[in-house]
């Protein structure tokens, strides 16, 4: 699996990139990733996505909005993924 180790930095860029058609390709993209690598692609995409909202700026907005489109196609598998991580950082 060695085209995960170059899709999973363009993805994770493509998820906070300034076009909303870009946040939602990747979006796509991380839906056949994540069926191919699985839990990897979880693991290497999601926590950095979340360390993004800590920022005041416009890319923690594109951030967020790229963690939105991953919702949108992998709900089921990416939200227990989150809430554990996302209480751990003591944002609930």
């Amino acid at each position: 699996m060695f085209y995960a180790d170059s899709l999973i930095p363009t993805v994770k860029k493509a998820l906070c990139d300034p076009l909303p058609e870009v946040r939602e390709a990747a979006a796509s993209t991380f839906d056949s990733l994540h069926g191919n690598i699985g839990q990897r692609a979880l693991d290497d995409i999601l926590p950095d996505l979340l360390s993004r909202l800590g920022d005041n700026s416009e890319q923690s907005e594109h951030a967020l909005d790229g963690l939105t489109q991953v919702m949108i196609v992998k709900s089921r598998i990416v939200l227990p993924y989150l809430v554990p991580q996302v209480q751990w950082e003591g944002v609930i």
